[in-house]
């Protein structure tokens, strides 16, 4: 009898797979009948079973999460597949899923941030390392892509610049992208000075009371220009400057 046993346990080891399906496809044809066996089963006979799962866990833990890996990695990658497939083929759908994603982080905006960053924290080198061989294999068109967001986007780089040359004067303040095209929407796109209307390309932010004589870089002490005026100006307040022009 226990050699019996001992040979069936090496059978079902040897072909796991193939009984895991057999197992699988009996459940599924007496599904009924087993949930019924299971539902009648004294308290003696479940205490038994779960104490018999229990030693079967510890012995084997290792092979069950390695395989329990292995079922979900499957799994995703099927889930995966089959999303890219839809995102694809189904517009109405893609739309539906970005605006429930978009509400979920929306909604959930700290717990989102904070799983990314710890994500990014675990997965840093992994993260470093897809990037740049992305760079490396398509370096041309991000060359494009960045001149040509830079072509449509002229105003957004201009303020970045100011920015920059306004921490190196150690100007004090700070200001938004958004905020300073309030600003110059305020003054109806045309230059404090002249009054010569401004297009992203003539537009130049000027210091009312310059960095070099200790301005800020505050939107109070910010107006739009033209460059002409922006650089006849120099290092002149608003209204050494008016007085000048009006001489």
């Amino acid at each position: 009898m226990q050699q019996s046993a001992e040979y069936m346990r090496n059978w079902r080891r040897k072909n796991a797979e193939h009984y895991r399906l057999y197992k699988r496809t009996r459940y599924q044809k007496l599904k009924d009948k087993i949930n019924a066996q299971r539902r009648a089963s004294s308290p003696e006979v479940k205490a038994r079973n779960a104490c018999r799962q229990r030693l079967y866990y510890q012995e084997n833990r290792a092979v069950l999460l390695e395989r329990q890996k292995n079922v979900c990695k499957e799994k995703r990658d099927a889930w995966n597949l089959k999303t890219r497939q839809k995102r694809l083929t189904d517009p109405v759908w893609r739309d539906k899923r970005r605006a429930e994603g978009k509400r979920f982080r929306e909604k959930h905006k700290d717990k989102v941030l904070e799983r990314n960053r710890n994500y990014y924290e675990k997965n840093k080198d992994s993260f470093i390392e897809s990037v740049h061989l992305y760079y490396r294999e398509n370096r041309a068109k991000i060359i494009v892509q960045k001149k040509e967001y830079r072509r449509r986007n002229k105003a957004l780089y201009k303020n970045i610049a100011m920015n920059k040359k306004a921490r190196k004067a150690l100007a004090i303040g700070s200001h938004t992208f958004e905020g300073w095209m309030e600003k110059v929407k305020y003054y109806g796109w045309k230059c404090f000075y002249c009054k010569v209307l401004l297009t992203e390309e003539t537009l130049s932010q000027d210091h009312a009371v310059p960095l070099s004589r200790n301005g800020t870089n505050f939107l109070s002490n910010l107006l739009p220009a033209c460059v002409p005026c922006n650089s006849r100006k120099k290092d002149k307040t608003v209204s050494e400057f008016l007085r000048k022009r009006a001489a």
